[in-house]
């Protein structure tokens, strides 16, 4: 019986240890295949955490080259606003420019209106003191013909010098006005039309209209200068034969008081000459009635022309005030949208330095949560590492390795309990391992709240520069269409220019063509003037002629 004891007790010792081999063994392969789990998924989550790491550099370098790409967007949108600033306000300068000269130019076409009207002013009041010694000429000349179709009860010898001093006196008189007033017209055309010629010395037609105004004159002064010169000579003829005449008619006076045939026949005599002189006279008046009617006439188309001129000059005051009052609301409009662009701009460039701040800070915290996310990443593979060189053993040291059974029982059960506590020790390393691989997948879902986030933000910052963009360019093409309404509201006013200042040359042909009638109508007044006294004073000494022959 102890003999078949003794065997069986090694038999169950040998199994014992068999099972304790084959609980170790199994122990170890579980521990493997944990080990392999927990590396498997730690793999994953790198390669995951890799691949979102290199998302988040593809998404970083395309928004930065967005931003850049907007940057250049908006730097060109600004020298564009730059450029549009610069040819709006040169286009106000020039604006402004061509509204002062054309104000100038309107102010000195109203003083030459103002000048030629005063001009016009004192060559109606000069008729009208010609006017005046005419009809005082007149008086005289009637007062004359009732003295002479009512003489007095004297002797006829004393009428004879005293009618041929009264004819000398009217035609003194005459011969006074007509080279006075023949002076005076001219002085006032020469200066009436000098001075316009001097005020537009800038101006090419002023300048042409004055050279061709000016020979005219001197045409003129020259036939003046002839005729006065005919009638001087004339003047002293007539004077020294007048003279002559009354030292006659004198001593025919007295040779005719001897003897009462003489006193007869003298008296007959000078009544047939007091007859013809009063014939002279009658037909002088009615010539000077002629005359006088052509200067009412003349007065009359004066005063048309005068209220034609201060019509003229009215309608060029109501131009000049409407183009005025368009200029100033026009100025004021350009003022209005300049500061309202201006406003614009300054907001634009505030937005744009808050956007870039921002843009900044999101910058600056992507660059702080990369570079934390690269210091997790380190740990993690320093771990990886770590267990993959501590827990993880290779087949062949697998193979290699040295079993060491014990040989005894108390043995068995220490080396039972060392691998327990081992185990033990590997579960809860695997749990705090399990914990921090939580704690990681928490960093790593807010991290990508945060990625989102950030990406939504980006986004509507790209939204929000697109729509900024496009206020910009709407504001360009506004801008754009203003400087075409400018552009076509100058070239309607450069039309305007050009038809005002046709309306202006017409006008001052028809102011040219107008002095030059005053001229001749002036010089054919004058000539008449000249030819009335010649006619008279021919007639005045034949019948003293006859009374020398007798």
């Amino acid at each position: 019986m102890e003999e078949n004891e003794s065997p069986s007790e090694p038999r169950v010792s040998t199994e014992a240890e068999n099972g304790d081999d084959d609980a170790t063994n199994q122990h170890k392969l579980i521990q493997q295949t944990e080990m392999r789990k927990m590396q498997n998924e730690f793999n994953t989550q790198r390669a995951k955490m890799r691949e979102l790491y290199m998302q988040k550099e593809a998404e970083y370098a395309q928004s930065m080259a967005e931003r850049k790409k907007l940057q250049e967007e908006l730097d060109e949108l600004k020298t564009h606003l730059m450029v549009a600033d610069l040819k709006s306000e040169n286009e106000m300068q020039l604006r402004d420019i061509k509204a002062q000269e054309e104000i100038s130019s309107l102010q000195q076409l109203v003083q030459d209106t103002i000048e030629e009207s005063s001009n016009y002013k004192s060559e109606l009041e000069h008729i009208k003191l010609e006017l005046s010694k005419y009809q005082q000429q007149q008086q005289q000349q009637q007062q004359v013909q009732v003295q002479v179709q009512h003489p007095p009860a004297e002797s006829s010898g004393g009428l004879a010098p005293q009618m041929l001093n009264q004819v000398k006196k009217t035609l003194g008189s005459v011969r006074k006005l007509g080279s006075d007033s023949l002076n005076s017209s001219f002085q006032q055309e020469d200066d009436g039309l000098r001075g316009p010629q001097n005020k537009g010395n800038g101006k090419q037609y002023a300048s042409e209209d004055a050279e061709m105004l000016h020979s005219i004159v001197e045409q003129l002064q020259e036939e003046m200068k002839a005729l006065k010169e005919k009638l001087r000579e004339q003047d002293e003829q007539l004077q020294s034969k007048s003279n002559a005449k009354v030292a006659i008619v004198s001593d025919t006076c007295g040779m005719h008081k001897s003897t009462s045939m003489d006193v007869a026949e003298s008296s007959c005599e000078c009544c047939s000459v007091a007859e013809k002189t009063i014939v002279d006279f009658n037909t002088h008046i009615k010539k000077q009635q002629k005359q006088v009617d052509l200067l009412q006439k003349q007065l009359v188309e004066a005063r048309e022309t005068l209220s034609k001129e201060a019509a003229l000059r009215k309608d060029l005051e109501d131009q000049w005030q409407e183009k005025r009052e368009a200029h100033k609301s026009e100025v004021q409009s350009l003022r209005d949208k300049t500061g309202a662009s201006e406003q614009q701009l300054l907001d634009m460039q505030q937005k744009f330095l808050d956007t870039k701040d921002s843009v900044m800070r999101q910058l600056q915290r992507i660059t702080d949560d990369r570079e934390r996310v690269n210091k997790q990443l380190e740990t993690l593979q320093a771990d990886n590492d770590f267990l993959s060189g501590r827990y993880l053993a290779t087949s062949e040291e697998i193979e290699n390795q040295y079993i060491n059974l014990p040989n005894t029982v108390v043995e068995l059960q220490e080396l039972m309990l060392r691998q327990q506590s081992e185990l033990i020790q590997a579960r809860v390393s695997s749990e705090y391992e399990k914990q921090r691989c939580v704690s990681t997948l928490d960093e790593i879902q807010i991290l990508r709240a945060q990625l989102e986030e950030s990406n939504n933000e980006r986004r509507s910052y790209k939204r929000q520069t697109q729509l900024d963009i496009k206020s910009l360019q709407d504001r360009l093409t506004e801008h754009l269409l203003t400087v075409q309404s400018y552009e076509t509201t100058k070239t309607q006013l450069e039309r305007k220019e050009a038809e005002l200042n046709k309306q202006l040359s017409e006008s001052r042909v028809e102011i040219i063509e107008l002095q030059e009638a005053n001229v001749s109508k002036k010089l054919s007044n004058t000539i008449n003037h000249s030819n009335t006294p010649r006619i008279s004073r021919k007639n005045m000494p034949k019948p003293m002629r006859t009374t020398k022959q007798r």
